[in-house]
């Protein structure tokens, strides 16, 4: 079922129905809810595609509040963390946070996505030779 409201969810947000979206996702959230409290592991999937619609409504602060609530349930979930690195460079918040987070992430799992990421918090601090080299990285990927 959680699949099924996500891929729901998906499909009312390619529409231009957010709030059906919304509610889907809120109902896949709830799914992984129980998951969590039943198995001790949280996926966060649907957490972060309701993070994503709430972005895109220009709610990013409430956005940031999502994805931080999913990284105390997983705080290993390496998606979560560069999405949220994301917004902190997207809302032209601190870009040392930024890399923080995208340096986790790639702890946790390198790729290219990571490595873009990082080069951008990087370069917005004015790092232009790491944020190069962190570049460079991802084009290796």
């Amino acid at each position: 079922h959680l699949y099924a409201h996500l891929r729901l969810g998906q499909l009312c947000e390619e529409a231009g129905r957010r709030s059906d979206a919304q509610k889907y996702y809120e109902q896949a959230a709830a799914i992984e809810e129980l998951r969590e409290q039943r198995d001790g592991e949280s996926s966060n999937v649907a957490r972060r595609c309701l993070a994503r619609l709430v972005a895109r409504q220009r709610k990013g602060g409430e956005a940031r509040e999502m994805l931080h609530d999913a990284l105390l349930r997983n705080p290993h979930d390496d998606a979560t963390m560069r999405m949220l690195a994301d917004l902190y460079l997207e809302g032209g918040d601190d870009p040392a946070v930024a890399e923080a987070l995208a340096r986790r992430s790639l702890l946790q799992h390198e790729c290219a996505e990571g490595w873009r990421l990082l080069s951008r918090a990087l370069a917005a601090q004015g790092k232009t030779r790491e944020a190069d080299e962190a570049a460079a990285r991802a084009s290796v990927l």
